[in-house]
Order: structure tokens, then C-alpha cells, then sequence
């Protein structure tokens, strides 16, 4: 989507079941060694769910490995659970690790990997989120109001899997959205929906993107061919 408007973009790839704190230390190597091969000194770093809190712990003052290229950046994070994953509560309880005695910890660990204590509520790496390093010029953090969504419908246009991953709660936490240079948008949209799928196109996520002036404006005389293009990259039977 940003090549067909002009725009270099690059995929960054993470273990998922590894520690948050140690996927955003790969992230901060990765955009350093980057760095090296760039002119354009403006770079913009977009992270969905996950993706969004090691982006965001990417870039904070408090780090150990500090990023060091001089980069003019700019955060999008969409649909991040910034107050913590309410269905890994229980993973933070002290009676509830007393109760099964000392099960949940595993339990934990097996489902969610070595992140399992950084995704709950009462981790420093939710609690002390951190303070943004001088280079963010601006953070969009997108918030998605995942109710009555639908993921996949069936042939009768009946919703067979909903797309509610976290509540609009889970996603707000002062210690993030206090900061002037947060942009906050709130969206009407479910967690797979505002990223696109196999049977869901972005259209809202683009919308929003091209309003932040993130991705460049559509000119008129390429907006069938840009229909055409995404029906072609996300509706795929």
C-alpha cells in the first residue's frame, strides 16, 4: 500500500512468545543498522497490537540500548493494550499463583512465552511505560472499539468469528496518553478488521493514515486503480 503511493516501507520480523523488552532491543538495532542506508532522515515506525508496545518501548529515554541514529521519528500504534492484557490477569495475582500452587506461572509462560509477566497490569513494562526519546516528533495511537465486530462470516453473511481481541479499556493508560505529543484517534473498527485480512480491507486504517498525513493522499486519477489493488492484496478467495 505505501509503495503503490510512492513510500519505502520495510517489515520488521519478532518472536511473539519472547520477552517485549528484548523484541524492542532487536527493533532499536535493526532501525540503527537501517539508518546506515538512508537518506531520508524521516522514518515512521507503525505497530499493531503487540507490535505497538515494543514499538513504543523502542523509543523511550529509560532504555539500556538507547537508539542511536539520528532520525527524525514518528509512532503509530493501533490497537495496543497499553493498560495490560486483561485475559492474562490472573497470570499477575499472588493468591491465584498461591492457589494452584505455583501452576500459574508455568501456565502462563506455556501460552503467552517469556512475555507473560510484561503483558499484564502490573508489570513495569505496563505500569512505567516510559518517557518518549526527543526524536518522536509525533505518536498516533490508535484506539479500536472492537465490540459487535466480525472477523469472518459465513456464506449466509452470518458472523462465525468475532473480531474483539482487547476492550477500548485496555487500551488507554495515563502514563501513555498523558504526553503532548500523543495524537489520539479512537475507532469504530474490530483488532483484524482495521489491519485487513483475507476477506476485510483496510479502508478505515488507510483513511485514517492518509488524515495523519502518514501515507500520501490518493490523486483522483488512481483511486479505481487503488480499489482495484486492494481488492486484489486482501480479498483473496
Amino acid at each position: 500500500m505505501f509503495a503503490f503511493h510512492g513510500q519505502q516501507s520495510i517489515c520488521f520480523s519478532y518472536d511473539d512468545r519472547d520477552s517485549l523488552t528484548v523484541s524492542a532491543t532487536q527493533l532499536v538495532a535493526a532501525i540503527d543498522e537501517l539508518a546506515n542506508h538512508l537518506q531520508d532522515r524521516q522514518v515512521t515506525i507503525i505497530g499493531h497490537s503487540q507490535g505497538g508496545l515494543v514499538a513504543r518501548n523502542a523509543f523511550t529515554i529509560e532504555r539500556i540500548q538507547p537508539l542511536v541514529a539520528e532520525l527524525d521519528l514518528s509512532l503509530v500504534t493501533i490497537s495496543s493494550p497499553y493498560a495490560g492484557v486483561a485475559a492474562a490477569d490472573h497470570c499477575a495475582l499472588p493468591f491465584a499463583r498461591a492457589i494452584s500452587l505455583g501452576l500459574v506461572i508455568p501456565i502462563c509462560k506455556a501460552i503467552s512465552g517469556n512475555k507473560w509477566y510484561e503483558i499484564t497490569y502490573a508489570s513495569d513494562f505496563i505500569r512505567e511505560p516510559g518517557t518518549l526519546i526527543g526524536q518522536v516528533d509525533d505518536f498516533i495511537k490508535i484506539v479500536t472499539d472492537e465490540r459487535d465486530t466480525c472477523r469472518r462470516y459465513d456464506d449466509k453473511n452470518r458472523c462465525v468469528e468475532d473480531d474483539f481481541v482487547f476492550s477500548a479499556e485496555e487500551q488507554y493508560n495515563p502514563a501513555v496518553d498523558s504526553s503532548s505529543r500523543v495524537i489520539p484517534v479512537e475507532i469504530k473498527a474490530g483488532h483484524s478488521e482495521i489491519v485487513g485480512n483475507a476477506t476485510i480491507k483496510p479502508d478505515k486504517l488507510i483513511t485514517i493514515l492518509q488524515q495523519q498525513t502518514i501515507m500520501r493522499a490518493t490523486p483522483v486519477s488512481k483511486t479505481a486503480a487503488l480499489d482495484a489493488f486492494i481488492s486484489m492484496l486482501y480479498l483473496k478467495k
